[in-house]
Formats: structure tokens, sequence, C-alpha cells
């Protein structure tokens, strides 16, 4: 965990910087080890992001495979509304 930790922290003011409303929120499961960044900003600012292969995705996602205990990355696109 302090290794993806430390990764996340390397993004983290370019994620803070794609839009001037952007979330991000880390969820971590103490029972099954599950890590997950929730990137969450206006539907207006996806598009942008969208078209430049929502960077710096790429280049986090080399660096948590290349952690040793990392079994398997992923990535989705969803919708998050506060209701």
């Amino acid at each position: 965990l302090a290794a993806v930790a430390a990764e996340v922290e390397k993004v983290l003011p370019k994620v803070k910087g794609l839009s001037p409303n952007v979330v991000v929120n880390r969820f971590v499961c103490g029972s099954c080890l599950d890590f997950k960044l929730q990137i969450t900003q206006d539907l207006n600012d996806y598009g942008p992001w969208s078209e430049n292969d929502h960077a710096p995705e790429a280049d986090f996602i080399a660096a948590i495979k290349g952690i040793d205990g990392i079994s398997e990355v992923e990535t989705q696109t969803i919708t998050n509304m506060v209701l």
C-alpha cells in the first residue's frame, strides 16, 4: 500500500489540475486489499481529458503494475452523482 500511495502522490498534482472542481477519492478494502482511485470532475471537463487519453493515467498504471504484489490493474469510466 505504501508503494501505491507514493505513486498516487506523484500524479496527484496533475490529476487535481484536470479541472477546477475535480475530486479524488481513495478506497482501500482492508480485507481483500483492493485499492481504488476515483476521479470525479465536471462533465464538461471530461471530453478534453478523454481526448488526451486520460493523462496521466497510462504513466500511473505502468508504475503500479511494476509494484511487487499488485496482481491486477483495471480502469473504468463511470458516472458519479451525489444524490
